[in-house]
């Protein structure tokens, strides 16, 4: 399981998540410092994945990369 594929405290975040218990804004951002690569769409999650130096993919819809996607020089 994914818990057992990573190592801890990232597992103890992961486990949480597969709990069906929503994340807070700070294990959400702890989570995604500890993740090497990041898939998202147009969102919350994108921003702060950036923020914390996480590799990212984002996917936009109808919305533009130019005026609302991520912030940096990656």
């Amino acid at each position: 399981m994914i818990g057992e594929m990573l190592t801890p405290p990232a597992a103890a975040h992961a486990l949480l998540f597969a709990s069906g218990e929503p994340l807070g804004k700070k294990q959400l951002a702890a989570l995604l410092k500890l993740s090497e690569c990041v898939v998202t769409g147009d969102s919350g999650p994108m921003h702060i994945a950036q923020s914390q130096g996480t590799r990212l993919v984002a996917i936009f819809g109808p919305t533009s990369p130019e005026l609302t996607g991520p912030y940096g020089a990656r």
